[in-house]
Parts: structure tokens; C-alpha cells; sequence
């Protein structure tokens, strides 16, 4: 008889982005070998329940107002500012905007518990209230193994106000007390979880990885007219294009051929300079699988992560850009987990994100080896290792060894 598990995330499609991707591929690959029951927010796109041979999604609304102020791509950039400070406005007013929520999934988890009991519960932060969710739940059901998904830092976040950390904090207490399993998306989170939360028995990282099938080699060119980088996601906070587009300009002077740029999915909250606007193409979000295809069709790929204190962040478009057979740019904190990856993979060009020079200097490294048809990229070893389906195997040999 196939184990049950309850996953708990605010994340789930059809809505987009790295957290929607990461709780999709668990329901996904862990639905292989258990049933899964996916307790989630209502999509107005989707019936409450949907059934896909062994996953059943439950979907539970959330206010209107919070609804609406979901940022999409094609929000201009007043309208993204505006959904930004009318939900900064409102988190004070209603400081927990799923309660009602949460309050709904907690008692349809507890009703079909007991109609059919679950083996594990997965929950995923952020926001906090999966997790609270699950708190609640393993009080009364000591039995059932809990697995929380930590893809942020809770209290260590340095970004946060003194309130909200020390909210967290007080939850990473009862994580602590109750759950039998963290999981990260890097080794450094997953150690900073071993500091906070020392009475855990099980910590390991489950990578965010890509999840596709498609196979694409390494296109070595010859008689190059002209290059094309891509840049997929968003800009946001200190995750801006401006200190590329500025080393652009410099190194476009310099080589014999044009250089084309084309945007996929971005906010309206960034400028392109006028020497720029010709050659920088805009594009809306695509399909995960079409967005996959524009990569490899790109000569390099662009990758931008700003130097914070915060470590262990990989972003999620990595994955997909190693697995696509093209070079990397990456500009990002040559000490954190990112550089790390790219540079033992040997697939791509580092730069420092507060380093102007080094970020020209790499641009020319980059045209230069494309113009001379050498080609950085990864193994297909190593890029298997990557697939999400892979790491997720983690998650299912934890379950074997401690779920009965």
C-alpha cells in the first residue's frame, strides 16, 4: 500500500516562479511511488480539487486584495512600485494576511487524516504559515513524520525588521521541537539550520535542479555575423542590469560584430540606455519548456545576484542554464554557492558583482572564446546530476528509512 503525504505550500501552478517550480517537481517525482495531497491557495484558473493519477491538489482562497497586488511581468513600472507599497501597507493592517487560510487547510488536513491517514507531512517556508500549519498538525499526530523545506533563511534573514525576525525565531523554536526532517536548498542553509534548530535528528540539501527531458550539445559556430545573450526572470532590489549594461557599452566598441540581448519575463523597473535600446529586445514570460528552448538558442546566458551577507543562494534559473549546453555570465558573489557551482563545473565566465572592471573583463573573455569557437560548458555527467528528479531521490530514501 503506497504511503500518504500531505504537502502544505502557498506555491503551486498555475502560478510562476522558482518556489512553484521546486513544490510542483516534489508532488511530481514523489507521486511516483506515494500518494500526494497538495493543500494549496485557490487559482481562479482551476476547479478546488484536481486529480492527476496519484496527486490530488486542494486549493483554499486568500483575500481578494492580496490577490490582485501579485505582481505580474507585464505590470508597467508605476503599477509594480504601487502593488509593492499597498502590500507593504496592508502586511501592517493584517500582519497575517492567510490566516483564514491557513485556518481552512489546518482542519481539511486534520478531516482527511482521519478518513485516511497520512504517513509524512511536507511543509514549505516561505511564507511561515505552511509551516504552522504543520506545527499545529504534528502536535496532535506525534507519529506522522514531518519534513519542513526551508528554501529561505527564517530569523537569520538580514533583510528583515526586528519584529519579523523575532516572530520567526520563535517559530524556528517550535520547528525545532517538532519536526524530524529539515530540508535546504544548499549546504549553507542547511548548516545555519543545524545551528538554529539543534534537536532535529535529519538535515540535507535538495538542490532546486532543472526539470526537463530535452538534450541539447554544445553548438561550436563558425563565421559568426552576430551574438545573442539571454537574461530570464525578473530585476528586483539590488538585482538590476544597470552594471552590465554599463560594461556593455564599453565592450560593444571593441568587437567586430553586433550583440544582440533579449529579455525574457522581466518587470518594467529598469532602464536600458540609449546606445543600448536597438540591440535589447524585450520579450513576455514563456512556458518553462519554451523558456528552456530560447536559452540554449542563445550564444550565453546572463545570470545576476547581487553580494549580500546572505549565503547559499544559487537561484533557480542556474540550473536551467547548465543544463541547456551554453556559457554562463555570471555576475554574482564570487564566494557563495553560485561561483562555486559554475566554476567546479567549468561551464561559465565569474565576475563580482561590485567589480565593474572584472564584469568587462569576463564580457570580452566570453565573446572572445564564442568568436573563437570554444565553447565553457558542463558535462552531461554533471549535468544529470542537476535534474530535479535526482535530488527529490533524497527526499524518497529519508521517507523509506523513518515513514511507517
Amino acid at each position: 500500500m503506497r504511503k500518504r503525504i500531505a504537502l502544505i505550500t502557498t506555491w503551486f501552478p498555475p502560478s510562476q516562479g522558482v518556489a512553484v517550480q521546486r513544490m510542483h517537481a516534489f508532488a511530481q517525482y514523489l507521486s511516483a511511488d506515494y500518494e500526494i495531497e497538495v493543500f494549496t491557495l485557490l487559482d481562479n484558473t482551476h476547479t478546488k480539487h484536481i486529480e492527476d493519477k496519484f496527486i490530488t491538489v486542494h486549493r483554499y482562497s486568500e483575500p481578494f486584495l492580496f490577490r490582485i497586488l501579485k505582481h505580474k511581468t507585464t505590470d508597467i513600472t508605476f503599477l509594480h512600485h504601487l502593488k509593492t507599497l499597498c502590500k507593504i501597507t496592508l502586511g501592517y493592517i493584517f500582519p497575517d494576511p492567510l490566516n483564514n487560510w491557513k485556518k481552512k487547510v489546518s482542519i481539511a488536513l486534520n478531516d482527511m487524516h482521519h478518513q485516511n491517514p497520512f504517513n509524512v507531512i511536507l511543509s514549505s517556508f516561505s511564507p511561515v504559515q505552511p509551516h504552522e500549519i504543520a506545527i499545529t498538525f504534528k502536535q496532535s499526530h506525534t507519529s506522522v513524520k514531518w519534513i519542513a523545506d526551508m528554501r529561505d533563511e527564517m530569523s537569520l534573514n538580514t533583510n528583515l525588521t526586528y519584529k519579523q525576525k523575532h516572530k520567526l525565531s520563535d517559530i524556528e523554536k517550535q520547528v525545532n521541537a517538532f519536526a524530524d526532517a529539515i530540508i535546504s536548498v544548499s549546504d549553507p542553509l542547511v548548516n545555519e539550520f543545524k545551528i538554529q534548530c539543534p534537536d532535529v535528528k535529519t538535515f540535507f540539501a535538495v538542490k532546486n535542479g532543472f526539470n526537463h527531458n530535452l538534450k541539447f550539445d554544445p553548438v561550436k559556430k563558425s563565421n559568426i555575423t552576430k551574438l545573442t545573450w539571454g537574461y530570464f526572470g525578473t530585476f528586483y532590489g539590488l538585482r538590476k542590469p544597470d552594471i552590465f549594461f554599463s560594461a556593455l557599452e564599453k565592450v560593444i566598441k571593441t568587437i567586430s560584430v553586433p550583440i544582440e540581448g533579449h529579455l525574457f519575463g522581466v518587470h518594467h523597473n529598469f532602464t536600458i540606455p540609449e546606445s543600448l535600446k536597438s540591440s535589447i529586445f524585450i520579450h513576455s514570460t514563456l512556458s518553462y519548456i519554451d523558456t528552456v528552448k530560447k536559452m540554449n538558442e542563445m550564444d550565453f546566458n546572463l545570470l545576476i545576484h547581487p553580494s549580500t551577507e546572505r549565503k547559499g543562494i544559487f537561484t533557480g534559473k542556474l540550473f536551467d542554464y547548465i543544463s541547456v549546453q551554453r556559457p554562463i555570465l555570471a555576475i554574482v558573489d564570487v564566494n557563495d554557492v553560485a561561483a562555486e557551482l559554475i566554476s567546479n563545473y567549468e561551464c561559465g565566465y565569474i565576475a563580482d558583482f561590485n567589480a565593474p572592471h572584472e564584469i568587462a573583463f569576463q564580457l570580452q573573455c566570453v565573446i572572445g572564446d564564442l568568436m573563437r569557437g570554444h565553447f565553457k560548458v558542463a558535462s552531461p555527467k554533471n549535468i544529470a546530476l542537476l535534474h530535479r528528479k535526482v535530488q527529490i531521490e533524497k527526499i524518497k530514501a529519508y521517507i523509506e528509512s523513518t515513514a511507517t
